[in-house]
């Protein structure tokens, strides 16, 4: 017989493995919350777009119309504000041209599954904070796009100036001109993308699609007990990977996995992170992250991932969902196999994963094994050594 802590091993490994699916089909926001069976699997959208493409078009379109566009950038780019949505662009219809750019919106709206009325989806950036003084002295800006691909295989980053001609700028050093990046908002598309997530696991916890048990991070509505044992994130940093610059910020979140408490089902819960912006920062969120009353074993393992431009949540939620519930299939009596079954969860859901996702840490960005209830962990590394973490035990009265 496997010990408890083997067990829970055993459910993180293979909930890790779930993201090799890539289909190339297309479906509706709709036909996605019915999950299909296998035999239907060509229906679905792709885990992974890739946009580079329709971003270069983009830029190219607007580098062009700079001269109609500079009015509109001088007045609305400032120390507080360092992008323009695509709505905003509009206010200066019949000036601007903007058909690449309502192209480019559509495609990720339709690629994404995303709802048609969507808004800051899309955006003209200014790629780094530090050059806003030169182009408040005047100095005409470039235009870029983030190149396909692992970027460590890039070999410089394409820009365009006001009349069309390309530039080829360093990957690693910063330009002294300033260059403004079409780009995905990555907030606005991961506060979408986990409204999807949250959906479509619903679906999944009411039966609408597998009567498993896959839920959001949120407290539990009913107990007999008068307390709420809970772990609260003190502290959380990510290592500083020195991203090139063209790169934004990082938007990250959490994926909770454990075992029902009351029954032999996976739970997953999404944690949202939206003040995790920078990587080498140390922030203090003070955030609840498991609440204990529905893992058994008293264990839980969490995955942190990283907003990526080209990442279809729904998808991401299914194949999560499915996983979970196939792993949780094949394993005769959790009840036996005890704490590692959590571990295979886990750890197949990241063996699954496309590897370009651990490249340059734009999905995965690392997992903490085998979180115990009661327990404090202090500066505490996760196993890919890309997050540390403070994590302490809270109760609270009901």
């Amino acid at each position: 017989m496997l010990s408890n802590k083997k067990s829970i091993a055993v459910l993180s490994t293979l909930l890790l493995s779930a993201f090799s699916f890539n289909s190339t089909a297309k479906a509706t926001s709709a036909e996605l919350l019915l999950i299909p069976d296998a035999g239907e699997q060509s229906a679905r959208v792709q885990l992974k777009i890739d946009f580079s493409q329709l971003k270069r078009a983009t830029a190219l379109d607007i580098a062009r119309q700079y001269q109609q566009l500079k009015p509109l950038l001088s007045e609305l780019i400032n120390q507080t504000n360092q992008a323009v949505s695509l709505h905003d662009l509009s206010k200066s219809a019949g000036k601007l041209d903007l058909t690449e750019f309502n192209q480019f919106k559509r495609e990720v709206i339709k690629a994404k599954g995303l709802p048609a009325n969507t808004e800051g989806l899309v955006e003209l950036r200014l790629a780094d904070e530090s050059m806003l003084s030169t182009f408040n002295q005047g100095v005409a800006p470039l235009f870029t796009f983030e190149p396909a691909g692992d970027e460590s295989q890039w070999q410089y980053i394409e820009a365009f100036d006001s009349n069309g001609n390309s530039h080829l700028l360093e990957i690693d050093k910063m330009p002294t001109r300033p260059v403004f990046v079409i780009d995905i908002n990555a907030k606005t598309d991961m506060k979408v993308g986990i409204a999807q997530m949250k959906a479509i696991f619903a679906a999944y916890r009411n039966g609408t699609a597998l009567s498993k048990q896959v839920v959001t991070a949120e407290a539990p509505t009913t107990s007999a007990s008068t307390t709420l044992e809970t772990s609260v994130l003190k502290t959380i940093s990510l290592k500083d990977d020195h991203e090139p610059w063209i790169s934004g910020s990082a938007e990250v979140y959490g994926v909770v996995t454990g075992i029902d408490a009351s029954r032999a089902d996976p739970i997953l819960d999404v944690v949202e992170m939206p003040y995790l912006d920078h990587d080498g920062t140390t922030y203090y969120p003070n955030q609840i992250v498991i609440y204990w009353e529905r893992y058994r074993w008293n264990a839980a393992d969490m995955i942190l991932m990283e907003h990526d431009d080209n990442t279809n949540y729904q998808e991401l939620a299914i194949k999560l969902a499915e996983t979970a519930a196939a792993i949780m299939a094949i394993i005769p009596d959790p009840t036996v196999q005890g704490l590692s079954v959590l571990g295979k969860l886990t750890a197949e859901l990241i063996k699954a994963m496309p590897e370009d996702w651990f490249v340059n840490n734009d999905d995965y960005v690392d997992v903490f094994y085998t979180l115990l209830k009661n327990s404090t962990y202090t500066n505490y590394y996760g196993a890919s050594a890309n997050a540390k973490i403070t994590l302490q035990p809270l109760v609270l009265s009901q």
